[in-house]
Formats: structure tokens, C-alpha cells, sequence
């Protein structure tokens, strides 16, 4: 039982180390969150391009580029992991009352005695402990029996009871205590800490007092437990003289004596190594301690002390309390420089002679000498002390500085703000440029917008014990002083006192990028590291700034959302392609601001119909104006890009009532741009005068175009006289649509502008030898024109003329649609080709009637296919080749032979209602002659129609 007890003892030793290393190199991490602050600029980019004869048109919108910046917030809290520390510090307290009850009664009474004064200075009472008044002292004297008595009779009456009873007995009571308190887990932790604080910082030094030698004592075992070894003394001399060097240049460096540093060396390391090498030591030491205690006893005496050490400066180092680790740095380095020097001393006085020789000296250390041992320690607290005065008290005052920091704390939590500022600032006195004062006053000044003595408390928070989170908001600070150096030297400084800090890392890669450091931004940018992090900070803003499109694919993947919107941002910008996907598992969960970012950008670069459907669902949480405008405007251009005008338009259209001024001139100059690609004259040029009507300038040169396809050439020249009047950027297109006029004598650009918008005065001949010469762009603009011309006017001769001119000149594609639509006219057979169109007439799906009716939905300024299409449907599905006329309608405003085909096919359908509403309404649209005729076939139909209801 024995042994088992001793494991777990150890086994929980160990445990509290490993915590404390732990605790240590997280820093700050867990009492100051990173705060990340995400920002969007817009770039202009264009998008979808097309000609129309001399112009050349395209789509802009703005795609997103996100940056991620690094701010630190408050110092926090967390109650339940402070719980946890204080159960490891009351489990350490319970097993020294365990070991103190089996001591001599004249140490017991004397232990038990300063035991009283420990639980004295916990102060419980004051908050009401047990529901007691807080002016009673009952509330103590019931702490103080429960703990006290049981004490006094496991030593008087019972000492034969095993240490598993005693240990478990303390910590039912201790636990009793907390669980039965009747306050919060707040205000008993407050309290406690604050109350207990000097009192566990005594039981540390304690603890340091029983192992600081130990280190020289496991180079003596080493170096001797082999008897007859040469040169031990040289050894022993050497290599303690080595390891005390090093302790030696650290203390020096801490009372700056020196400024070297030293390297592979740390006080909580060296604490850790000599805690666990006194578990083991301490069983060679039984000549000193056996009359008082038993070897396992003692070892369990040590152990206790050190998991109330272990346990006290882990809680001060999560909850960020530097002034308390801070002092325990100057109390290592005290009592292992004394005590060490001292106990080499005591070897080599009274064991030179036996090291020369070989023997096993560390068996015989501890006997009685010449030189006491007693006088060694003495010595060595001697040399503590003078440590001590040398630095003017520093660690005390550090310590008091630490207690500052937690009254200011617990007045904090209680809302006493004032009282809080007053404890903070008697820290910062107490323990001068301490982190934690500094960085709670600072917090307190930049919330009240004091950003100066913001600035000056977090670089005095960077100073002693600094924390990257500090450097982050004293560079920050400084930013919003606009002092941009001193903001790039802040962060500079802070990377030479943290290497490879990724926020720090992130936050100078900005600032080397906002200085036009490109090549120095990206380098920093892609060494930092934030793998395991909620964050992906870093590689956002490496594809910020990024001037290539290397490594897109990669980062695409494995980036979150932030990342693959900058990745598709480079992309765009660049012109480059990656295999990529869309997919919209990335979606969910994800910011608001990354996952529209990341849909608006996608919709530029992908055609995929998802896009748009998503950029909706991200809508409908709330987003800034201009976010919520641009997705808009890029769901309504993502649908045109997949070929579905209808939608895009509707899109478009339900944001005019809600938009004013440029925004609204910026609409509806879209939609004409629109219209105006699908070849839609009338259409386009009705939007972009009620674009000019709002402002749009761009639409000024829009409207010239469309006039000009119209064939409407002395408007057009009218139109160019008044942009001369307003712009005189604008007289070289005056003067080539003079030029034009004539075909003699003119330079290659206007042989095709006057080919283009005078084609009937060119022969075949004529037009085949100025294409050979344009570009292709310039030649499928001109076929898209002469195309749905001659299929307007169902004209299958002047069709095939032309076709002769371009076959060369053309894919094979460009004809497939043109005569797909010819045969739909004329009621031939339909082509099997690729055309959607035909693969649906000859998939054999049950519901391939609908399906045509929803491609003809798509696009209502595809005029010619429309009528095709319908005309297919009349002995097919009269009823959907109404409802395709009705959508086309909707949408497409301007176009009367769609109307014309309504009057008759809603005449056929039995709507006669419908058919004379039209017919009113193309009264005043259509020449007399037009309307005669179709009034004439109307007429007829409906004579027909009855004959056959008769």
C-alpha cells in the first residue's frame, strides 16, 4: 500500500510539472485571445467581352480582396480551468497536512501554528463564506477546527493510521470547504488566491530551499558512484563549475551586470529538472531527516510542497499574472547560485581528499564533517539574502505587484472600476513595467479612446515580460496615430523577442505590402506558420499580395474561405486558370463577409448554377450596403453568364425601385449591355436612355452604338454632334461616321466600321476580302448581325449567301443555331446536332416539350428561336408555346414580332380576349400595313376557328 500511495504521489508530482511546462510555453496564449479583423477593398474587373463592329464591350462588376489583421484582446478569464488549478493547490495543501501530522509534536505544534496564521490570511469570511455574516469570525474558526483538529488527533491519538486515511480525510474537508462555501466559484477563487498569496509564495521558497542543491549533488552521484574512477575531482570541479556558471551568467544578465545571453537555459526548466531529481535524491539524504521522518514520508513532504508550487504558478501563469512568475524567475536563480556554490564548496572542503582518491562519495555526503553541512545552508541563505538586498527587494515587490493585480481583478469582476484602475496602478508601482498592470490599463484607455496612453501602457506591458499580444496592439496603436514607422518597429521588435510569431508575421507582412515591400511581405508572408489555428490570416494575405498564381491550386484546397476568395481574386486579376472546384460544403459555417467575398469572386470565375442560388441564401443575413449591392449585381451576372438572360435581367430589375443615382444608371447601363450582346437593338438602347436619364456616362457612348446597329445613321450623327458638344473626346468618332459615308480612300478599321453598318452596299466579293483581314471577334459580331437578320425575315437564300462569305472564316458552330432555326420556321425536319435544342427533340424524354419551354425561358431576346420553337410546338403543345410568348413578353419589351405571334397563337389557344388586347397594342407600333395584315389574318383565323367550334 505503502509503494502504491508513494506512485501516485509521484505519478501526481510529475503531473504538475508537466503542467507547468505546459503552462509556460503557452505564455499569454490563454488569458489574451488574438483578435482578427477582416477587411475588403473591391477591384474593378471586367468580364464576359463582345464586339458590335467597332466597339468593344464587357460586363464590370467588383470582385473582393480580403486582408486579415491581428489585434489582441482583454486579459480574460476562465473560472472553470481556475477551478482546476485551485483543487491541484488544495490537493498539494491536503498532502503537507498529511505528512506534517506524523512529525515530532515540537515541529507539529510549531508547523500547525504558522498553518493557523496560512489560513488566517485567506480572509474567507469577508465574502460570506458558509452564508455567515462577513463582520463574524465564526466562518474562520470553523475553517481553522476543521482543518486543526483533525490534525491534532491523527498526531496525538492516532499515528498508527495509514497516510491513504490522513490524505483522503484533508481533502474531503478541503473539498467540503469549497463545495459548501455558499459563494461563487468567482469570488471563493478570488478571494482565496488573494488571501493565500504570500502564503503559497512561502511554501515555494520552501520548496526551493529543499532542491536547489540537488542538481550539484546528481553531478557528484554521477561522477562517483563508480569507485576507483580518475580525475573525479577534476570532473566534479568542471562540470558543476560549468552548470553554475551558467546560473551564474543568467543572474547576471537578470541584474544587468552583463548583456549576454544565455542560451538553452531557463529558470522554469530548471526548476522542473530540479524537482524531479530531488524525488530522487532525497533518498541519499536519510542521515539528515531520519530522525524526523520516514524516507517515503519525506519524499511525499517534498512532493506536496512542490504541487503547491507547481500548481501556484501555473494559475498565475494562465491567468497571465507575470509579476509572480517574474519573481519566482529571481528566487530559482537565488537559492540554485547559493545553494549550489555552497554546497561545492562544503564538498571540497570536507571530501577533496576521497574524490582524488575514487571513492563513492555521494554515500558518505551527509554524514557529520568538519565543515557542517548546516553551515553550508546557512550559508547559502546567507547569499540568498544578500541576492535579495542587491536587488533592492525586487522579487518581493514584484510579488506585491502580483497581489495588486489580482485585487484589481476581483474588484473588477465586482464592478468597481475604479477601485480596479487603483490596483492596476499600484501594480504598475510596485512591480515597474510588469505586464499585466500595464496591459489591463492600457485595455481601459483604448476603450475610452484615449489611444496616446493606450499606445504608452502596452509598450511598457512589452518591456519586462513582454507578450506578442502586446507588441500586436502597441503596434496597432500606433497605426491609428497614423505613425506608420514607428508601427513597422514595434512589430520588428516583437519578432526579435518572439521569432516566427505568426500574428506578428501577418500584421508586418501588411505593412511591408502597404509600403509597396511586395518581395518582402510575400517572404514573410509564406515562412509564417498558423497550422492547428481557427485562422488561415496568414495565407489570405499571401494571396492578397501575391503577384503570381504559383502554389493556387494547393492553397485553393486546403485554405478556408477567406483564402480561396483571395485565391480566386489573384486568379481573375491574373487571367490564369486552375483546376479547382466549386463546392458548396466550403459554404457552412463560415463568416458572413468571407463567404459572400468568396461567392462573388466565384461567380466571375465559375459558370456553375449553384452560385447564384447561394449568393441569395448568404444574403439573408445582414451585410453592409455596398456588399450586399455588388452580390447582387454578380448573381445577376453570374445567371447571364450560364446563358439564362431572363433571370439575370429579373435580378437585375428588382434592385432598381430600392437604388437612386449612379447606382440605379449603373443598373440599368447593365441591362442594356445585356440586351445590347444578345443583339436586342431596340431593348438595349430603352435601357441605356433610361440610364443617361439617371446620369450614366457610360452609356452615352452605349446609346451611340446601339443607333448605329439600328441603321438609324442620322440620329446617330445627331447623337454625335451633342457628345462633341458635351465631350470633345468624342470628335474622332464624329468625324469617322462622316468618313464612312463614302467606301473610296478609307483605312483598314473603317473599311470594316463602314462594312459593318453599310453591309447591303458590299458585294460578297467585297465583304469576303476586308474579313479576311479582321480579327475574329470583329467577324462573329459581324455574322451574330447578319444572322439573326436574315432569320428575323426567315430569308433562307440571303442566309446561304452569306454563309458562303464566312464559312471559312468561322467554327462550324456558328452555323448549327442559324439553320436549326431555319428548319423550326419552315417546319422541316430538325437537324441532330449538339445544340441543346436538338438533343432534347431527340432524347425520347416524356418530358421533352417542357424542357424546350424552360430553355426558351432562358433567353427572351433570342427572337428568332423563339418563333422556331413555337412554331414546333403548335401541333405539338399549343398551350406551352403560349406560355413561352407570355415570358418572352415579360421580359422583352421592344420586339413586335413576338407580339404578332401572341395575337395568333393566343387566337388558336381560344384567348381571344388576349388576342384583341395585343392587337390594340400594336396598333400604334406597326405600320398601317403591318397591322392591316395581321389584323386581316387575325380576323380569318377567328372565322376558321369558329367554322370549326360550329
Amino acid at each position: 500500500m505503502k509503494e502504491q500511495i508513494s506512485r501516485f504521489i509521484i505519478a501526481l508530482f510529475i503531473g504538475a510539472t508537466i503542467l507547468l511546462l505546459y503552462r509556460y510555453h503557452r505564455g499569454y496564449n490563454d488569458s489574451i485571445s488574438y483578435n482578427v479583423t477582416t477587411t475588403a477593398e473591391t477591384t474593378e474587373f471586367a468580364a464576359y467581352p463582345f464586339t458590335k463592329g467597332p466597339f468593344q464591350f464587357s460586363f464590370t462588376g467588383d470582385i473582393y480582396s480580403l486582408a486579415e489583421v491581428f489585434s489582441a484582446g482583454q486579459i480574460q478569464r476562465d473560472i472553470n480551468a481556475e477551478t482546476g488549478f485551485l483543487i491541484l493547490i488544495l490537493i498539494g495543501i491536503s498532502l503537507i497536512l498529511t505528512v506534517v501530522t506524523k512529525l515530532p509534536r515540537y515541529l507539529f505544534i510549531g508547523i500547525m501554528a504558522l498553518f493557523i496564521l496560512f489560513i488566517i490570511t485567506w480572509n474567507l469570511g469577508d465574502v460570506g463564506i458558509f452564508g455567515m455574516d462577513p463582520e463574524s469570525s465564526l466562518s474562520m474558526v470553523i475553517i481553522m477546527m476543521a482543518i486543526i483538529l483533525p490534525s491534532y488527533i491523527y498526531h496525538a491519538f492516532y499515528p498508527e493510521v495509514n497516510t491513504l486515511i490522513r490524505f483522503g480525510t484533508f481533502t474531503a474537508i478541503l473539498a467540503a470547504i469549497v463545495l459548501f462555501s455558499g459563494v461563487s466559484q468567482q469570488v471563493l477563487i478570488d478571494q482565496f488566491t488573494i488571501g493565500s498569496h504570500f502564503g503559497l509564495v512561502i511554501i515555494g521558497v520552501l520548496f526551493l530551499f529543499l532542491i536547489s542543491e540537488e542538481n550539484v549533488f546528481a553531478i557528484l552521484y554521477l561522477i562517483t558512484k563508480s569507485k576507483g574512477g580518475k580525475n573525479n575531482h577534476v570532473h566534479f570541479i568542471v562540470f558543476s563549475l560549468v552548470y553554475l556558471g551558467i546560473v551564474g551568467l543568467y543572474y547576471g544578465k537578470k541584474s544587468g551586470a552583463i548583456e549576454t545571453e544565455v542560451a538553452f537555459f531557463d529558470p522554469f526548466i530548471l526548476l522542473a529538472i530540479s524537482g524531479l531529481v530531488a524525488l530522487w535524491s532525497y533518498g541519499h539524504k536519510q542521515d539528515i531527516y531520519q530522525k524526523l521522518l520516514s524516507s517515503e514520508d519525506m519524499r511525499s513532504l517534498l512532493a506536496a510542497l512542490g504541487i503547491v508550487t507547481l500548481g501556484f504558478l501555473s494559475l498565475s501563469m494562465y491567468r497571465g499574472n507575470d509579476s509572480d512568475y517574474e519573481a519566482f524567475h529571481y528566487l530559482i536563480v537565488y537559492t540554485h547560485l547559493a545553494f549550489g556554490v555552497f554546497f561545492l564548496v562544503y564538498v571540497l572542503i570536507n571530501l577533496f581528499t576521497p574524490l582524488v582518491e575514487g571513492l563513492e562519495v555521494y554515500k558518505i555526503v551527509y554524514k557529520s564533517q568538519n565543515f557542517p553541512y548546516a553551515s553550508a545552508r546557512l550559508a547559502g541563505m546567507v547569499a540568498i539574502a544578500a541576492f535579495f538586498y542587491y536587488s533592492n527587494k525586487e522579487p518581493y515587490f514584484l510579488l506585491r505587484a502580483a497581489q495588486y493585480n489580482y485585487l484589481g481583478a476581483q474588484a473588477e469582476a465586482n464592478g468597481e472600476e475604479l477601485l480596479a484602475l487603483g490596483y492596476y496602478r499600484q501594480g504598475t508601482v510596485f512591480g515597474h513595467d510588469n505586464h499585466f498592470s500595464n496591459y489591463k490599463l492600457a485595455y481601459k484607455e483604448l476603450q475610452k479612446g484615449d489611444i496616446n496612453e493606450a499606445n504608452f501602457r502596452f509598450g511598457r506591458a512589452a518591456i519586462r515580460y513582454p507578450s506578442p499580444q502586446a507588441y500586436l496592439n502597441k503596434s496597432s496603436t500606433y497605426a491609428m496615430m497614423s505613425e506608420a514607422t514607428p508601427s513597422l518597429v514595434t512589430l520588428k521588435e516583437g519578432l526579435l523577442d518572439f521569432p516566427s510569431n505568426p500574428q506578428l508575421q501577418n500584421n508586418l507582412g501588411l505593412t511591408y505590402a502597404d509600403q509597396g515591400k511586395i518581395e518582402e511581405a510575400v517572404d514573410l508572408l509564406s515562412e509564417s506558420n498558423l497550422k492547428g489555428e481557427w485562422t488561415n490570416a496568414n495565407l489570405v494575405n499571401l494571396w492578397k499580395i501575391k503577384q503570381n498564381s504559383e502554389g493556387a491550386g494547393p492553397d485553393y484546397n486546403n485554405g478556408n474561405l477567406a483564402v480561396k476568395a483571395n485565391v480566386l481574386h489573384n486568379l481573375l486579376l491574373s487571367g490564369q486558370m486552375a483546376k479547382i472546384p466549386f463546392d458548396t460544403a466550403f459554404l457552412y459555417p463560415s463568416y458572413q463577409l468571407h463567404r459572400l467575398a468568396f461567392l462573388i469572386n466565384a461567380s466571375w470565375y465559375f459558370q456553375d448554377p449553384a452560385i447564384p442560388r447561394e449568393i441569395e441564401m448568404a444574403l439573408g443575413s445582414a451585410v453592409t450596403e455596398d456588399v450586399y449591392w455588388n452580390a447582387k449585381r454578380s448573381a445577376a451576372l453570374s445567371l447571364y453568364g450560364l446563358g439564362n438572360i431572363n433571370s439575370s435581367l429579373r435580378t437585375i430589375d428588382q434592385l432598381i425601385p430600392d437604388s437612386s443615382g449612379e447606382l440605379k444608371a449603373r443598373l440599368f447601363n447593365q441591362m442594356g449591355l445585356i440586351a445590347l450582346s444578345q443583339h436586342s437593338i431596340d431593348e438595349a438602347l430603352r435601357f441605356f436612355e433610361s440610364a443617361i436619364a439617371e446620369g450614366s456616362k457610360a452609356a452615352l457612348l452605349n446609346k451611340q452604338a446601339c443607333l448605329l446597329e439600328k441603321g438609324a445613321f442620322e440620329d446617330a450623327k445627331n447623337w454625335a454632334s451633342y457628345l462633341v458638344s458635351i465631350d470633345s473626346g468624342y470628335m474622332g468618332l464624329q468625324n469617322d461616321l462622316k468618313t464612312i459615308e463614302r467606301k473610296e480612300g478609307l483605312s483598314e478599321d473603317l473599311q470594316k466600321m463602314a462594312l459593318y453598318y453599310h453591309y447591303e452596299d458590299y458585294s460578297n466579293v467585297e465583304m469576303s476580302i476586308i474579313l479576311n483581314d479582321a480579327p475574329p471577334s470583329f467577324i462573329q459580331s459581324m455574322w451574330t448581325k447578319l444572322a439573326k437578320t436574315v432569320l428575323m425575315n426567315n430569308d433562307m437564300e440571303a442566309y446561304l449567301e452569306y454563309k458562303g462569305v464566312f464559312y471559312d472564316l468561322l467554327e462550324e458552330e456558328s452555323f448549327v443555331e442559324p439553320e436549326l432555326v431555319l428548319t423550326l420556321l419552315n417546319g422541316k425536319k430538325i437537324p441532330e446536332t449538339n445544340h441543346p435544342v436538338s438533343q432534347v427533340i431527340y432524347s425520347e424524354d416524356s418530358t421533352q416539350l417542357v424542357q424546350l419551354k424552360e430553355l426558351m425561358n432562358q433567353n427572351a431576346y433570342n427572337e428568332p428561336l423563339i418563333l422556331g420553337i413555337v412554331n414546333y410546338l403548335e401541333d405539338k403543345n399549343l398551350h406551352l408555346g403560349y406560355e413561352i410568348l407570355v415570358e418572352a413578353i415579360d421580359i422583352n419589351k421592344s420586339n413586335l414580332d413576338i407580339r404578332k405571334k401572341f395575337v395568333i397563337v393566343a387566337l388558336k389557344s381560344g384567348l381571344t380576349n388576349y388576342a384583341d388586347e395585343m392587337l390594340a397594342e400594336l396598333k400604334g407600333k406597326l405600320s398601317s400595313s403591318e397591322y392591316q395584315n395581321l389584323n386581316i389574318q387575325a380576323n380569318e383565323l377567328k372565322e376558321t376557328l369558329a367554322k370549326d367550334q360550329w
